[in-house]
């Protein structure tokens, strides 16, 4: 099931979406477009994060 509300986080002066959370990590979205293509790692407990901008995914 698809979720209908997310949580948002303030990053880097801006709110993101949190998408996901995997074990000590926030996968965050800016949006929701389809064309969207940034999504930020980020790390709290460090303050470490990484930036992803392409994605494919094959269904």
């Amino acid at each position: 099931q698809l979720k209908k509300e997310y949580e948002m986080i303030l990053y880097d002066g801006g709110w993101y979406y949190v998408l996901a959370r995997y074990h000590d990590s926030f996968i965050l979205s800016k949006s929701f477009t389809k064309n969207n293509n940034r999504f930020i790692i980020f790390r709290p407990e460090d303050g470490h994060s990484y930036e992803i901008t392409l994605v494919k995914v094959r269904l």
